[in-house]
């Protein structure tokens, strides 16, 4: 009976320290050190997620449906998701919409993205490549980046993977959720 009561015990333990997936949405820095990276990620054709954990009293699950988790780094390299540094807080990826345009308040130096996960169910990640870099000018405190367009086959194989200018189409919108004062450029992607 007390393995039971200290197996429950453990269960809702656990279930507490998982971390809080929510996204911050951030529109304007205060910091010299920080700017806001605009982007969105897109998988073609789109994915149904059904993640819903076992136990899951406090409701995390919703937080990975509709989501998924990108790993920004100051240098470029690939994720390991097998490596203990990802519990690490500066490790933490960043919880972005899927296919909904983004703010996210990163470092000047970490412009890096080094990959994403989705999950399609719970334990069933799928790994999404990253590789890719943005070059910030200096002064900018906003930078569009780009739209992510994953391409995959109908077994969830990333077959391409592109960057989308929509600049021209979201920049009177953009700007006008962020304000005169925000010095928002375009550098996409690389």
């Amino acid at each position: 009976m007390r393995r039971i009561l200290f197996l429950i015990f453990s269960v809702f333990i656990l279930n507490a320290c998982e971390p809080d997936f929510a996204s911050t949405v951030a529109i304007n820095t205060s910091s010299n050190d920080k700017v806001i990276l605009i982007a969105k990620i897109q998988i073609v054709p789109t994915i149904v997620q059904n993640v819903k954990l076992p136990n899951d009293i406090f409701g995390y699950s919703d937080n990975y449906n509709g989501n998924v988790f990108v790993y920004f780094g100051n240098v470029g390299k690939a994720v390991d998701p097998n490596s203990l540094d990802l519990l690490k807080p500066e490790n933490f990826p960043e919880v972005v919409p899927i296919g909904q345009l983004s703010y996210i308040e990163i470092d000047r130096s970490e412009i890096y993205m080094n990959g994403a996960t989705l999950y399609i169910a719970a334990g069933e990640p799928l790994r999404l490549p990253g590789g890719l870099r943005v070059d910030v000018p200096e002064g900018a405190t906003h930078v569009y980046a780009g739209t992510i367009r994953y391409s995959r086959d109908p077994f969830y194989k990333i077959t391409d993977v592109d960057v989308i200018d929509e600049f021209s189409t979201l920049q009177a919108s953009i700007k006008s959720k962020l304000g005169p004062e925000a010095n928002l450029v375009k550098s996409l992607f690389q």
